[in-house]
């Protein structure tokens, strides 16, 4: 939204600007109930992800596949425990994102603390988002595989929105004050789910592959928005050409992770050579807390 009038701007995730602001300023009849972090548990994010998940999620309204144990699969992986542990780290990697700055630097979460977490949530995600298939011929670790037809542009897509949705939530119950302010609440949670998506990029999409669904890009709004997004991206260098180059020498997040989250690069200088080339720098900013 555009701040002081009802229209809309459209900002790419990769934009500078974005990521400069990850500070989210809060008023300040409300700083002390948001410095307070998140207290949420397991069992209250579960209670919430089945009743949107069970109730409220368009699942046959994303896909133009009509398959009930597609739809069954889903809906059970996203009520899982591991997509419950997910939903509460990465809030809580995102309130410390947002909100640390609320507090005072002695009480702040740690930097390799920050960065254990993100490597659990790469764990994490990795189990939740590839199951693999319980045994031979099995029907449902099929259709939920990665590699499977609707993997890419169905399953993994829901995963993300699903795991946003669940975050926004958390913090929507926790800082329920804030949030339903009637004067700043609404500018307050436009910048949460900006910085929100920033962080699913950095962390687990980096080319933003799962961010969007097959079946709704074909309207002709849709490829109105996605024309402009790409003259945008196309400002800040990412075009066609370097985005298949990233994605060729592109390690994978988590590896870049595991070799780099020490502060250290890897002692091979080929191996250097190789890590350099890959356009996945957002994520060693984020486990760097850069």
């Amino acid at each position: 939204p555009l701040p002081g009038s009802t229209g809309t701007q459209i900002v790419p995730w990769q934009s500078p600007d974005l990521r400069a602001r990850t500070n989210i300023e809060v008023p300040p009849d409300h700083v002390a109930d948001v410095s307070e972090p998140i207290t949420m548990t397991l069992e209250q994010i579960m209670d919430q992800a089945v009743e949107y998940v069970e109730n409220s999620l368009p699942l046959e309204l994303l896909t133009t596949r009509r398959d009930p144990w597609l739809f069954a699969a889903v809906r059970e992986r996203l009520c899982s425990p591991e997509a419950t542990r997910l939903t509460g780290l990465l809030a809580h990697l995102l309130y410390w994102t947002v909100f640390g700055h609320l507090r005072t630097p002695e009480r702040r979460l740690p930097q390799p603390s920050q960065q254990s977490l993100v490597l659990t949530l790469q764990e994490l995600w990795s189990r939740h988002s590839d199951p693999g298939r319980p045994s031979k011929g099995s029907r449902r670790g099929d259709l939920l595989a990665r590699d499977s037809p609707t993997g890419v542009c169905f399953v993994l897509p829901v995963f993300i929105l699903a795991l946003k949705r669940g975050v926004e939530s958390v913090f929507h119950t926790q800082y329920a004050k804030a949030f339903n302010d009637i004067h700043d609440g609404a500018a307050l949670a436009a910048a949460l789910v900006d910085q929100l998506n920033v962080l699913v990029m950095n962390i687990f999409d980096p080319d933003c592959v799962y961010a969007s669904f097959g079946a709704l890009d074909g309207s002709a709004d849709a490829i109105r928005l996605w024309r402009k997004l790409n003259v945008l991206q196309m400002k800040l260098g990412l075009t066609p050409a370097t985005k298949m180059l990233g994605r060729e020498f592109r390690t994978t997040p988590m590896m870049l992770l595991l070799m780099n989250g020490d502060g250290g690069a890897p002692e091979n200088p080929k191996t250097r050579k190789l890590l350099q080339k890959s356009a996945s720098d957002v994520v060693l900013a984020t486990v760097s807390a850069s």
